[in-house]
């Protein structure tokens, strides 16, 4: 059972990482994910380390009311 309940949170927050808005969905699969450091992500994607820093935030903060 403890499985299955891993797997369902694993399932929920996979779906709710799917609903962000693109921009914030791609640096958080960038920063958690791939473990690039902001540096990295705001260099490939031609935005600044605080937008970086905002995104990765913001999908957080999404990420924890469902938790």
């Amino acid at each position: 059972p403890v499985i299955l309940a891993c797997g369902e949170i694993m399932l929920l927050i996979c779906r709710e990482i799917e609903k962000l808005p693109s921009r914030c969905k791609k640096v958080f699969k960038m920063a958690y994910l791939d473990n690039l450091k902001n540096d990295e992500i705001a260099r490939k994607l031609r935005i600044t380390v605080s937008t970086v820093k905002n995104q990765k935030c913001h999908a957080l903060k999404v990420l924890r009311m469902i938790l």
